[in-house]
């Protein structure tokens, strides 16, 4: 993730993590261009296992967290 994330900006930041959450959540046949995520989309076909997608979005919850700013507890939802 902080590969992928190094020299962007908040609001590329913040479109990656929309993308990336939709990919692990709803799996590749969504909306999401997977060649914008490079080596990332690889992890589409985790939106089968409920539970490992947990543990692969916590850090990009984190990620949310710190973009907005508020302070708030982040659970892996």
């Amino acid at each position: 993730m902080t590969t992928v994330l190094t020299g962007k900006g908040e609001e590329e930041a913040l479109a990656l993590f929309m993308d990336v959450h939709a990919v692990l959540t709803e799996g590749s046949d969504g909306e999401v261009d997977l060649a914008r995520l490079g080596s990332l989309a690889a992890r589409s076909p985790m939106s089968e296992f409920p539970m490992r997608v947990k543990c692969v979005t916590l850090a990009w919850h984190t990620l949310r967290g710190a973009l907005d700013g508020d302070g708030a507890t982040r659970t892996r939802e």
